[in-house]
């Protein structure tokens, strides 16, 4: 809403804004509600193909003592996700809205790497993943392996 001084002087004048009806409000209102289940459905189907890969694999440079050459970001993670699930989810998957959760070594789930936001050593590896904020996560295995 805007003040009667500012619509007749400045925004009617230049055609800066138009008056909007009840039923064009409704109309809105109705279309954003649409586009909100649409989005809940098909972070649901995600979550559901991600549940279903159970595991992912990356191969990297790995040295002495299972240490990494380099680094695995959660894009890194993202990514080699996205290349393993149908085109659909991958656009799912590159929203704004998806959050690494956590991210544990399964030899020792007292070692949480999801504070650092990447990995710096080789092994398996449990990782949750939230795809829209008002969903439970998925969770999958990832293996780091050597190349």
């Amino acid at each position: 809403m805007v003040s009667k001084a500012l619509w007749t002087n400045v925004l009617q004048p230049k055609k800066g804004a138009e008056v909007i009806t009840d039923a064009e409000l409704l109309r809105i209102e109705t279309e954003a509600r649409e586009a909100s289940l649409k989005a809940i459905a098909d972070a649901k189907e995600a979550i559901a193909q991600i549940i279903a890969l159970e595991k992912i694999s990356l191969k990297r440079k790995i040295g002495k003592n299972n240490k990494l050459f380099g680094t695995v970001t959660v894009k890194n993670i993202l990514d080699e996700l996205k290349l393993n699930v149908p085109p659909h989810t991958a656009e799912v998957l590159s929203g704004r809205q998806i959050a690494m959760l956590k991210l544990v070594d399964t030899t020792d789930p007292s070692v949480d790497f999801s504070k650092a936001g990447e990995i710096r050593q080789g092994g398996q590896f449990r990782a949750s993943l939230q795809v829209h904020p008002t969903l439970e996560y998925a969770s999958f295995l990832l293996d780091i392996l050597p190349e």
